[in-house]
């Protein structure tokens, strides 16, 4: 029964990629094509993996092994997660990859920047490196967000504090460095500077995934600056090829290259203590598996769903402690505590996942069209209102659909998308601040010209 719906699953997928294609949307620049890419990669890929090659380590770290009803049922979501998230981008998103260049290509190409926006851009890089160097020497604590503590039924650990909200300035720098890039005219020295800077986040940062979304978006920056000549983009694949083997080699000993940096020693945390066999058994996407545990046990032993109050942390979590000493740690609606039935521990639930845990099959079908809504609705008001700093936004926010499809909460793709697109906010606030005060000066002038007697 499982390879059956795997291959119905598949033949649904080739028809969505198909149509795709027939509409011209199937391109970087799109994020039904990030839709396509995440869904055959963890919703396709990872379960024939698992079913077909017994390739099952994510299920042994969550400590649950899933029956072949509860596997169908998880394929199933996934089939229903994807038509909804497919037929809302089909509705609410119709550019095609011809349009989208038309408007994204000559905003970047011809970016001007004021000098007051460039030395807020450059201040705000140096404040987000620091913010970089304190967090890797552990300055700024472990993230005092993330502690873990004991359940005392089952022995798995679980997050008893919600993620800190600024403590993901450290990541800004990266793009800093892309919009400065974007606004020399891709000089050679800010490709040195921004290669430089990269690597940092790579060898030393704490999410390797800022790291990928760095590449990402300077890549299509490139390819739109380069107006799609395969020549030139050919020539970023053995970069690619690079970058892809230091992703994996690297990021799996960056522990210990901080160590021979700073001279420090890491302390080992419980989630530590799972052996991988190879550096590819990585539980950074693992969102099949968590989705199937997820359905397994919500309602079933839970008794309850979230009924989407996740979000409420949109609202709470910005506040600052020092404002609000007795602000709850993360989720300030507990309904459910999954981590009782499987060890979910910085483990990610995903676009259909959430949707269950909110309500079920109605949660997922709710979840899907709300977020394709208001990813067409900022996409779509970028292009609108096209200029270097939303042609930057928008060149940020399509490979960080790969975050919120990752994570499935809202409240984690807006504290990146706050900090990711940084520059872009404050070049924007300088050039509107300028543009006021210009036509103060302008109208000012013209007072005092009306005002003069006749000669």
């Amino acid at each position: 029964m499982i390879a059956v719906l795997l291959f119905f699953e598949f033949a649904i997928w080739m028809a969505c990629l198909v149509h795709c294609q027939a509409r011209r949307q199937l391109s970087v620049l799109q994020p039904v094509t990030i839709l396509l890419a995440y869904h055959f990669l963890f919703h396709l890929m990872k379960p024939a993996l698992w079913y077909f090659f017994d390739h099952n380590h994510a299920f042994e770290y969550m400590k649950f092994y899933p029956n072949e009803e509860e596997a169908t049922n998880s394929i199933l979501i996934s089939i229903v997660g994807l038509l909804t998230s497919y037929l809302g981008y089909t509705f609410f998103f119709s550019y095609s990859n011809a349009s989208i260049q038309r408007r994204l290509a000559p905003a970047i190409n011809g970016a001007r920047v004021p000098s007051a926006a460039r030395i807020l851009i450059l201040l705000t890089l140096t404040v987000s490196f620091i913010a970089f160097v304190q967090r890797v020497r552990g300055y700024l604590g472990s993230d005092e967000g993330f502690q873990l503590v004991q359940d005392a039924r089952t022995g798995n650990f679980g997050f008893s504090q919600g993620s800190g909200w600024w403590f993901e300035l450290s990541s800004a720098y990266v793009f800093c460095a892309l919009y400065l890039w974007m606004a020399s005219r891709f000089s050679r020295s800010w490709t040195i500077a921004v290669c430089v800077l990269g690597s940092f986040w790579l060898t030393l940062g704490s999410s390797r995934f800022v790291f990928v979304y760095a590449v990402i978006t300077g890549s299509i920056l490139f390819v739109l600056r380069s107006g799609f000549n395969i020549r030139k983009f050919l020539l970023l694949l053995p970069f690619a090829v690079m970058l892809i083997v230091a992703f994996v080699v690297l990021g799996q000993n960056r522990a210990a290259i901080r160590e021979m940096v700073f001279d420090t020693s890491s302390t080992t945390r419980p989630t530590d203590e799972w052996k991988r066999v190879s550096p590819f058994d990585t539980l950074d996407m693992s969102t099949f598996e968590v989705q199937t545990a997820a359905i397994s046990i919500v309602p079933r032993l839970t008794d309850s769903y979230t009924y989407f109050t996740e979000h409420v942390r949109l609202l709470t979590e910005p506040i600052p402690r020092a404002l609000w000493p007795s602000k709850p740690f993360g989720d300030p609606i507990k309904t459910i505590e999954i981590n009782r039935f499987a060890n979910m521990v910085t483990l990610s639930t995903g676009w259909y996942g959430q949707g269950w845990l909110s309500f079920g099959l109605v949660g997922v079908v709710a979840t899907c069209l709300i977020y394709v809504m208001l990813s067409s609705f900022i996409l779509r008001t970028l292009l609108l209102n096209i200029g270097p700093n939303a042609a930057f936004a928008y060149t940020v926010l399509i490979p960080l659909h790969l975050q919120w499809m990752r994570d499935g909460v809202l409240v984690s793709v807006t504290k990146f998308t706050l900090f990711l697109t940084l520059p872009a906010i404050v070049s924007a606030v300088v050039g509107r601040q300028s543009s006021r005060s210009k036509s103060r000066t302008a109208l000012a002038r013209h007072a005092s010209g009306s005002s003069r007697p006749p000669v």
